[in-house]
């Protein structure tokens, strides 16, 4: 049977010794009250949090503005000191870097309708691919740490409405940071820094230059409303 929202928000609940458990989320409970306010927000957060391997993901990106430095720069251009500026992907949750690793950045944009509620990505190359995190609810594609790590960060949230218990909350965060912190470190091998000579330069003697390759950062994790 596949897992789904339900099966976390009752893991969690299990977690923090709760009376009731749920059958759906528009249960009419206070469970379910709690579960349903805060699912979106803690599975969002956990997977920003760290490059988890299931949600990576690769797209060329459709370019949305060119800027012509030859005129004063505005509103619709790219954000200032980039050529181009680019639609993101609509299953977007946070961006890792370009397969160049060259470097960009993410901001609003006044063309777009309505303008404050997509993010565009602006860079100074012409075709990127952009390799990203996908936002992917569905429980069952999702590795057992993933699991592990959501359903603690969500226990974080539910025991002190529902049971008033600070002390405990902070321990279930406190688990869930561990997951993160070990999610990104096996991640770090794969985000070394290039490094490369031509042969006929090393043979004249030449030392290996290493050049920064630009990495978007994971989003923060911190307790915001569990504590």
């Amino acid at each position: 049977m596949a897992a789904t929202s339900v099966d976390i928000c009752n893991k969690a609940l299990s977690l923090i010794g709760a009376r009731g458990y749920l059958t759906a989320l528009a249960d009419k409970s206070r469970e379910a009250e709690e579960c349903t306010l805060w699912y979106d927000h803690v599975v969002d957060m956990v997977q920003q949090a760290a490059w988890w391997p299931e949600l990576r993901t690769s797209a060329n990106l459709t370019i949305a503005a060119t800027r012509n430095f030859n005129l004063g720069w505005t509103a619709l251009d790219p954000i200032p000191g980039y050529h181009y500026l680019f639609q993101l992907p609509v299953d977007f949750l946070r961006a890792r870097y370009l397969e160049s690793y060259a470097r960009f950045e993410l901001g609003h944009y006044a063309g777009a309708a309505p303008p404050e509620t997509t993010l565009y990505l602006s860079t100074d190359l012409k075709n990127p691919i952009l390799v990203y995190s996908r936002k992917d609810l569905l429980v069952d594609r999702w590795s057992p740490q993933m699991v592990e790590a959501v359903t603690a960060t969500l226990a974080a949230y539910l025991v002190k409405p529902l049971k008033g218990d600070d002390r405990e909350s902070a321990q279930y965060f406190q688990k869930a940071q561990y997951l993160v912190q070990k999610a990104r470190a096996q991640e770090t091998p794969n985000l070394q820094m290039l490094e490369s000579l031509p042969p006929t330069l090393q043979a004249r003697g030449h030392l290996i230059k290493t050049y920064n390759s630009y990495y978007y950062p994971v989003g923060a994790f911190k307790a915001g409303g569990a504590l």
